[in-house]
């Protein structure tokens, strides 16, 4: 549920080794529940699947996270991050709860 979700960020946040981070992502690729892809704006290669959007100012964002931080496209179809960047509306840990909750065993 991180808007713009690091390998630094992940395995901070999750208290994960690389090892970790690496088996996470293979499963949740191999589930469908991850996808591989570039677009403008960052250097991730990973997202959630699904559309994802520009926002100007900020990194893009897939579709599926922008109520998770109150984005809405403005009348233009734009999205506009409040201060230029996408704040979570919630804490993260309860929006962490809703996503994978730990490295497959």
């Amino acid at each position: 549920m991180l808007a713009d979700p690091t390998p630094d960020r992940l395995r901070r946040y999750n208290r994960w080794t690389a090892a970790d981070l690496d088996r996470t992502r293979e499963t949740l690729l191999s589930r469908g529940l991850l996808v591989e892809g570039r677009f403008d704006g960052t250097p991730r290669t990973r997202f959630a699947p699904g559309a994802v959007v520009p926002l100007a100012g900020a990194p893009p964002l897939e579709a599926s996270k922008l109520a998770s931080y109150g984005l809405v496209p403005d009348a233009r179809g734009r999205v506009v991050p409040p201060l230029g960047v996408a704040l979570p509306l919630r804490p993260l840990g309860e929006m962490f709860g809703e996503g994978v909750l730990g490295p497959p065993a």
